[in-house]
C-alpha cells in the first residue's frame, strides 16, 4: 500500500554479563530502538556459554559482535557478512607484577584469539620473551594464573576485574592503548543490502544508549544496570568505572592489517577487499 513500509526485525543472541551487550539491552528496555525506528528480537543468556556464533553462521540471527578475527573466520566458514561498526575495546593482558623481569613470560590465551597478532604487530619490543599456553576457557585461565601455572592471561571485562582480585596482579597492557581497533559488529551481508537504514538506525540507538550510560555517576550506572539490564548488584558494581567508546566506521587499514596477518599465518585461505567487507554506517 502506498505510504506503508516494513521495518525489518534484527534477530540477536547475546549474553547478559558482557559489558558490550549492555547498550543493546538498555536500548531495548528504554525503547531507544523504537525511537530510532528499529525492531530488535533479543535473546539473552546469563553467562558466556551461549551459541551466538553458531547461530550467526547458521542464519538464526542477523548480527554478531566480537574480535575482528571472528569476522574473517565467519567468511572462511562460508558466511556472507560485512563489518558495520567498531566496538569498545576491552581486551587486556593481566599478569603478575614485575613480569618484565621474567625470561619466559607464560601467557594463557585462546587459541583463536588476537593476542598473538597483538604481540607480533605491536608488542614485540614491550614484553619479555613470551610463550603461549592455550586455554580457551577464561575461568580455567584464571585458575591457572591463581596457581602460578601461568604468569599472565588475556581476558575482557568483566573477567579482568575478577582476575585482578588475585594478589600481586595488574593490568600489563590494554588494547585501548592502540591507535587501532580490532573488535566489531558485523551483520549478514544480505540483511544489510536489503535493510541498510535499519542497520544504521540500530547503531544510532546503541550510540544513544552508550552516551546515556557514560553520563551517569558510578552509583547511577549500577542502578541503571540493576533496573534495566537485570544484573545482580554484585555484577553491576563491576561496571561503575566502565565507559563506552564512540562507534565508528571500521578502518580499512585495520581490516587489511589483521586480514594479512591471518592469511600469512594460514588462519584463513582467501582475502576480501575492505570495500566489500565494510559497510559505512556513519556519515
Amino acid at each position: 500500500m502506498k505510504g506503508w513500509f516494513i521495518i525489518a526485525t534484527i534477530r540477536l543472541q547475546q549474553n547478559r554479563i558482557n559489558p558490550l551487550v549492555l547498550p543493546v539491552i538498555l536500548a531495548q528496555e528504554l525503547n531507544l530502538f523504537e525511537k530510532h525506528g528499529v525492531s530488535v528480537q533479543l535473546s539473552l543468556a546469563d553467562d558466556f556459554i551461549f551459541q551466538g556464533k553458531a547461530a550467526f553462521l547458521e542464519g538464526h540471527v542477523d548480527a554478531q559482535m566480537g574480535d575482528t578475527s571472528f569476522f574473517f573466520y565467519y567468511l572462511k566458514d562460508g558466511k556472507k557478512a560485512v563489518i558495520t561498526s567498531t566496538l569498545t575495546r576491552t581486551i587486556q593482558l593481566v599478569g603478575y607484577k614485575h613480569a618484565n623481569l621474567l625470561t619466559d613470560f607464560r601467557v594463557g590465551i585462546n587459541r583463536t584469539g588476537l593476542f598473538k597478532f597483538f604481540l607480533e604487530t605491536y608488542l614485540y619490543d614491550c614484553l619479555p620473551k613470551t610463550s603461549y599456553v592455550y586455554i580457551n576457557n577464561t575461568y580455567e585461565r584464571m585458575e591457572k594464573l591463581k596457581n602460578h601455572e601461568i604468569d599472565g592471561l588475556v581476558a575482557i571485562d568483566p573477567f579482568v576485574s575478577e582476575a585482578l582480585t588475585i594478589p600481586e596482579t595488574e593490568v600489563i597492557w590494554h588494547s585501548n592503548e592502540l591507535d587501532a581497533c580490532f573488535v566489531m559488529w558485523c551483520f549478514d551481508s544480505d540483511f544489510v543490502k536489503e535493510n541498510p537504514k535499519d542497520v544504521k538506525n540500530f547503531h544510532l540507538a546503541l550510540e544513544e544508549a552508550q552516551h546515556l550510560f557514560n553520563r551517569q555517576t558510578p552509583e547511577e550506572k549500577v542502578a541503571l544496570l540493576v533496573e534495566h539490564c537485570h544484573l545482580p548488584m554484585e555484577k553491576a558494581q563491576v561496571f561503575t568505572e566502565f565507559s563506552y567508546e564512540e562507534q565508528q566506521n571500521y578502518s580499512e587499514l585495520d581490516f587489511m592489517l589483521l586480514q594479512e596477518w591471518l592469511y600469512r599465518n594460514k588462519e584463513i585461505d582467501s582475502k576480501l577487499s575492505p570495500e566489500n567487507g565494510i559497510f559505512k554506517t556513519f556519515n
